[in-house]
């Protein structure tokens, strides 16, 4: 055979040809222009960002006949000989099938030996963590003193496996994935070289099919070119790949948001119908997810202005679905595609949520609640914030027309105060759907009345460590929990407002809400319950009690009146009586 595969064509035989991997091969360039050469080196990083490639390269420039030289210069003897693998000081080891304590012996007894045909002998030991703990005990001498004409260079995916006294003798050069744009401007590189077009969408696609390893780009490249070599499209790699078109992603996602249960179970039956794998439909929807939050939240952003240009109909799903949707669609398909993994029933699990998501933002049916739709909640709520300023306003004037005397006065203060107590409640819940957890307003106005500014003075001072305490606990939590703040504490109680509705309804969830509580009572070193509501919710609160102090205000306002005060000041309190 003298067709060669793209990966291998393509193999970078230089640093300069390295992609996305800068922080490596820069330090070892400079390493060797100053003849700082270690004596072993470990490169680990995903598969396909270039380890071994970048191996092979370090052997040249060590034993380039021009060198050590930062590049090395790919025509002497010894850089073809690497090249072609014939040099025999060169050794490269695959550790998954040589991992054996034997094999490690017999390195042990040839790097005594001087190299015969270039300056150093190097072994380069792929996948070393597949090595035994006896391999790797009868290595570390080794490893650590080795000779000074023998160089180690360990590879792996899986640094995490490997022992802490092997990782010390090394230094250690971390891979990382390949950015989408480094991947497919190489893509777009080598298809210019090799006479194809290709669609811009297409190449994109290919790399992020390849996620962030080349030599996955180079092999789904090379397959394209063998299905259309004359010119790719997006249609041909979604053919090649498995994936979902792009079109057919967005109206599946366009039914789900607007609750359209028919058409999401239609639409997935199709995909099935087309040979597309469940878990890949619910990894297309995953990244369609991203984009239109990434579009929603960060509209100027490069990445954000090219998506939407020229795609009409994702600018308009993007235009047409909320921010808190968007999370809770993304948490759903997140644990969907984690419990794919253990069952054999992928479509019916994903059908069933995709349905589940669909109903939970579609339309109430005519018996529902009138409290699931927007409008009328809102109309309700303005409506009963009308009522009571009207309520007010009444009581303020009578008090201000001549209504005096301590039990006028009590009787108003009591007029005034009923409404905040009886309808602050009803005026909130009335926005309330029918899966939202009840603001518990008594225990509220427990925290509230009994806290002191001092109190939340000190919870809001060690927030930030509370923050901490539940993120190196739980991540997710944690990422719920910054949403919120303490607005109102006691001795045995803490108030959080929630910005967003959806944040504060996880929240609630007993074993968040008790991690949330332990971690309270550490910091703090009382036990304290959480109660929560939204930001609005506690607006509302504070605008009654604003409202209640104002009239109390103007009761008192005759007493606080200078000529009264001169006069109380003269004959003193008991002998003043004051009169309209």
């Amino acid at each position: 055979m003298t067709y060669r595969a793209l990966y291998r064509v393509w193999r970078p035989q230089r640093f300069a040809d390295v992609v996305g991997q800068e922080h490596v091969t820069r330090t070892l360039q400079n390493a060797l222009r100053e003849g700082r050469i270690a004596h072993a080196y470990l490169f680990a990083g995903p598969r396909g960002t270039g380890k071994t490639s970048t191996a092979k390269i370090l052997a040249k420039a060590v034993n380039c006949e021009q060198g050590p030289a930062p590049e090395p210069c790919n025509r002497c003897a010894a850089c073809e000989g690497i090249t072609a693998g014939a040099v025999v000081d060169v050794v490269e080891i695959d550790a998954a099938s040589n991992r054996g304590v034997d094999e490690i012996r017999d390195i042990r007894e040839h790097v005594k030996f001087a190299p015969t045909q270039v300056r150093y002998k190097v072994y380069i030991i792929d996948e070393v963590h597949m090595l035994t703990t006896e391999a790797f005990n009868a290595l570390l001498k080794t490893l650590e003193e080795p000779p000074a004409h023998v160089l180690f260079i360990l590879a792996t995916t899986e640094p995490h496996k490997l022992p802490a006294t092997v990782v010390s003798r090394c230094q250690r050069f971390a891979f990382r994935r390949i950015g989408l744009a480094d991947l497919v401007k190489q893509l777009r590189a080598i298809c210019a070289e090799s006479g194809v077009e290709a669609e811009e969408r297409a190449l994109v696609r290919l790399a992020r099919a390849a996620d962030g390893g080349m030599r996955d780009a180079l092999s789904l490249l090379d397959q394209v070119f063998s299905f259309c070599p004359s010119r790719i499209t997006v249609e041909d790699v979604m053919a090649v790949t498995g994936g979902v078109e792009e079109e057919a992603a967005i109206r599946l996602l366009s039914r789900l948001i607007h609750g359209d249960a028919a058409g999401v179970v239609e639409g997935l039956n199709d995909l099935i119908a087309q040979g597309k794998d469940p878990e890949r439909v619910t990894k297309e929807l995953l990244e369609l997810c991203r984009e239109l939050l990434l579009i929603r939240i960060a509209p100027d952003m490069p990445e954000a202005r090219e998506r939407v240009q020229g795609d009409e109909a994702l600018a308009a799903l993007a235009e047409g679905v909320a921010v808190d949707r968007l999370f809770a669609v993304i948490e759903e398909l997140t644990r969907t595609q984690a419990e794919m993994r253990w069952t054999p029933y992928g479509r019916i699990l994903l059908e069933t949520v995709l349905v589940k998501l669909a109903l939970s933002s579609g339309k109430p049916s005519p018996a529902a609640s009138p409290a699931g739709s927007v409008e009328p909640a809102l109309m309700q709520r303005i409506a009963a914030l009308e009522a009571r300023l009207r309520q007010v306003e009444e009581e303020l004037k009578r008090v201000r027309s001549g209504r005096s005397g301590a039990n006028g006065s009590q009787a108003s203060g009591a007029a005034v105060a009923a409404p905040t107590t009886t309808e602050l409640p009803a005026a909130s819940t009335s926005r309330r759907s029918g899966d939202e957890p009840r603001v518990p307003w008594a225990q509220v106005e427990a925290v509230a009345r009994a806290g002191t500014p001092d109190q939340l003075a000190e919870v809001v001072k060690l927030w930030p460590k509370v923050l901490a305490a539940v993120k190196a606990r739980s991540l997710q939590v944690h990422a719920l929990l910054v949403d919120g703040r303490p607005v109102a504490a006691s001795a045995d109680g803490v108030v959080l407002a929630f910005k967003n509705q959806f944040h504060r309804e996880a929240t609630e969830k007993p074993p968040r809400k008790q991690l949330i509580e332990e971690v309270l009572r550490d910091v703090l070193g009382r036990a304290c319950r959480v109660v929560t509501l939204l930001e609005e919710q506690w607006a509302m609160r504070e605008a009654a009690s604003g409202e209640r102090q104002q009239a109390v205000t103007a009761e008192r306002e005759p007493e606080r009146d200078p000529i009264v005060e001169e006069a109380r000041r003269l004959v003193g309190d008991a002998l003043v009586e004051i009169r309209d």
